[in-house]
């Protein structure tokens, strides 16, 4: 963004506070001529790396209930190649729930 040194001045506040959102160099002009650039802070501004992730992400259905019934989930298991868990068998009605819901 290139912006007059009078402009500058008389929206200083609202300037600054694009440039720490948007992380973008501002630079001052006077007579047409660049003079200094606005150049945002190279501290670290975040408190937790996720922080970056801010608005980044859109939910678009239940995230707390599993993807799979809890029937698919050894069936899911044994097509992974991981073998049924210790202790357990599998049962062919766990297949026949993951082919109907696929």
């Amino acid at each position: 963004m290139i912006i007059a040194a009078y402009e500058f001045k008389a929206k200083c506040s609202s300037i600054l506070e694009r440039i720490h959102k948007t992380r973008e160099t501002v630079t001052i002009t006077k007579h047409g001529v660049p003079i200094v650039d606005v150049v945002p802070s190279a501290r670290k501004r975040r408190r937790y790396p996720q922080d970056s992730l801010e608005a980044s992400v859109r939910i678009l259905g239940d995230i707390v209930s599993p993807a799979l019934p809890p029937e698919a989930w050894e069936a899911e298991r044994e097509n992974a190649n991981l073998g049924p868990r210790p202790g357990r068998s599998s049962s062919s009605g766990s297949k026949k729930a993951l082919s109907r819901n696929r």
